[in-house]
């Protein structure tokens, strides 16, 4: 019995857990960064200010567990080791959303980013505008 049952809660803890998925995008690449470098973020394509080329999609979702980060936040965590593998710069949000606590699991949050890489120098602003 004791047996049966180490085995239905260790079962229960990895169905909870998150996945990332990464989709290059063309054919642009670039070297991975180190591990836990820091990418921007940014809301959309206009937000970049600077030229880029998009690497790749990137979609990540936290585990359901009471155990996991099941936040956003924890989901863009897993976005940025992930755009930190492709060789990004930046990330820009397409989506994110968060499910609440349901009969079946404690919740999750799920983003799916396009990771790009600069090509360019920032846009300068013009003088005297503020």
């Amino acid at each position: 019995m004791k047996l049966t049952l180490a085995v239905v809660i260790a079962s229960l803890a990895l169905v909870g857990c998150g996945s990332t998925g990464v989709l290059p995008v063309g054919n642009a690449s670039a070297l991975p960064k180190p591990e836990g470098c820091q990418v921007a973020v940014f809301d959309s394509e206009e937000d970049v200010g600077r030229p880029f080329e998009k690497l790749c999609i990137i979609d990540a979702k936290t585990g359901s567990t009471l155990y996991n980060d099941r936040s956003v936040s924890g989901a863009m965590k897993r976005v940025n080791a992930a755009a930190c593998q492709c060789g990004a710069d930046a990330v820009i949000v397409k989506a994110m959303g968060k499910r609440g606590v349901s009969a079946w699991d404690w919740g999750s949050s799920k983003v799916s980013v396009v990771a790009i890489r600069y090509t360019g120098p920032a846009e300068a602003s013009p003088a005297g505008s503020d």
